[in-house]
């Protein structure tokens, strides 16, 4: 017996292991006129996210730039021509962002190396290590 997907957009697929999944395939929204206001260029105009982030780029004349933003949130997309100064106020969020990522990073190796050298050392203490295990 076939069953249908529940949406028009969706297909089934059999993975290698042999589990049937469906996936449904979106579309992505289209992009429309953005009002970027006081908020900044990585606030999406449309949902308020604060992950907006450019997707492409170029120069538009001496101190303006076209930049193309995409927010992860809504999917909805934005092109604009913005002067120098929102745009680098841009680059400055998305370095802001960019550390706060790698600050989290840091905090999760560090707190998964604590916890793997943890259980090592048990193993060491309970002589659980082998020659074999090598």
């Amino acid at each position: 017996m076939s069953h249908q997907p529940d949406h028009p957009n969706s297909r089934r697929v059999v993975l290698p292991s042999g589990k049937t999944i469906e996936v449904t395939l979106f579309e992505q929204a289209p992009a429309r006129p953005a009002s970027f206001s006081a908020t900044g260029l990585h606030v999406c105009p449309t949902c308020a996210s604060e992950l907006v982030h450019p997707i492409a780029w170029g120069e538009h004349g001496p101190d303006h730039w076209e930049v193309t933003l995409r927010c992860p949130e809504c999917y909805g997309c934005t092109t604009g021509v913005h002067d120098q100064a929102a745009v680098e106020a841009l680059d400055a969020e998305l370095d802001r962002g960019t550390g706060a990522l790698v600050a989290d990073l840091r905090r999760l190796f560090e707190a998964n190396t604590e916890d793997e050298i943890a259980r090592f050392v048990a193993v060491l203490q309970a002589d659980l290590l082998l020659p074999e295990d090598f």
